[in-house]
């Protein structure tokens, strides 16, 4: 479960892709500087890892995850 910056599309694509669905949007829930940004929430289902399209490969989507939020939380399973 997390959240991200809803004007961030890559991001978006990369999470969806890799099986994430959303379940909110907070808007303005983010204040750098003088500017609010609306945020994304997400999760990843437990089952999605063992439904990935086959073409998908695993091990490139986590290192992919890990890159863009810096961890994976414990209940997420590649």
């Amino acid at each position: 479960m997390f959240d991200l910056v809803a004007s961030n599309a890559a991001a978006h694509r990369l999470y969806r892709a890799a099986g994430f669905k959303e379940y909110g949007f907070e808007r303005r829930a983010l204040k750098a500087g003088s500017k609010y940004y609306d945020e994304l929430l997400m999760i990843l289902p437990q089952d999605t890892h063992r439904n990935l399209h086959p073409a998908i490969d695993r091990t490139k989507v986590r290192s992919l995850l890990i890159t863009a939020v810096g961890s994976l939380p414990r209940n997420v399973c590649f």
